[in-house]
């Protein structure tokens, strides 16, 4: 069997980043909110923790659960294609597994809504092994649960470079079309 490690964001799904900023009235991100998404995505703190200090950062009335929620707005749809991949790797003997940087609130969402999610029999959260890529630390977790993977698709080059210097078989995600002929060759 073959092992095969997968982002989420812009990989799995798409993200909806500007969405969400603009839903909290913002044009950009400062440079606190990024930080205080940092600790979340480590689980240095809670989602109410979370969604408290952007309540007194941004000076919002909403109530924790709405803050929750348009925070969650950044998590778009399953990236088109992908599940169909993802199932016909499966069906070739590919076990998925997740490496991600996330927090638990965006990941509650993506179970919920990525129709793939049941055939990826795996993961490798930032919020629960409290450290995110493009550290070596995260792929050394990974390699301790799982092995290294056969391959791995992230869209974001930091990272790709972090685990091709750790020996892994990386592939730089730029459309699902290119990730699926990487993929085959990895078939049994």
């Amino acid at each position: 069997m073959s092992l095969a490690a997968l982002d989420i964001g812009n990989v799995c799904i798409r993200l909806n980043k500007p969405d969400c900023v603009s839903t909290f009235g913002l044009q950009e991100i400062p440079q606190e909110l990024r930080e205080l998404a940092f600790s979340f995505s480590i689980g240095a703190i809670t989602p109410d923790q979370f969604a408290e200090k952007i309540k007194v950062l941004l000076k919002t009335d909403l109530a924790i659960p709405q803050i929750l929620e348009t925070f969650a707005e950044q998590i778009g749809p399953a990236m088109p294609g992908m599940e169909d991949v993802v199932r016909e790797g499966v069906e070739h003997g590919v076990r998925f597994v997740f490496l991600s940087d996330t927090n638990i609130t965006h990941m509650t969402k993506i179970r919920r809504t990525v129709p793939f999610c049941h055939l990826v029999t795996g993961s490798v959260l930032s919020y629960e092994v409290h450290v995110c890529k493009p550290s070596p630390e995260i792929y050394r977790f990974f390699e301790e649960r799982y092995g290294k993977p056969d391959i791995y698709a992230d869209d974001l080059a930091a990272n790709i470079e972090s685990a091709s210097a750790l020996g892994w078989n990386v592939h730089h995600f730029t459309s699902v079309d290119r990730f699926h002929e990487a993929l085959k060759k990895f078939y049994n």
